[in-house]
């Protein structure tokens, strides 16, 4: 699985959604920080993820 770090997981589904991508794994918070898996309109999956505060 490929990660992405952004500065807000909540943030960037929103952005997923915007350009035609879905979520496949809902926001949970890990030891690592909030995570969630997403696909892009093709179906490509990667996760995001913003580091622990």
């Amino acid at each position: 699985m490929t990660y992405f770090e952004v500065a807000d997981t909540d943030e960037a589904l929103r952005r997923v959604a915007e350009l035609g991508g879905h979520t496949l794994a809902a926001p949970h918070d890990s030891p690592h920080g909030r995570v969630a898996t997403v696909a892009d309109p093709e179906g490509a999956m990667f996760s995001v993820i913003e580091g622990p505060r």
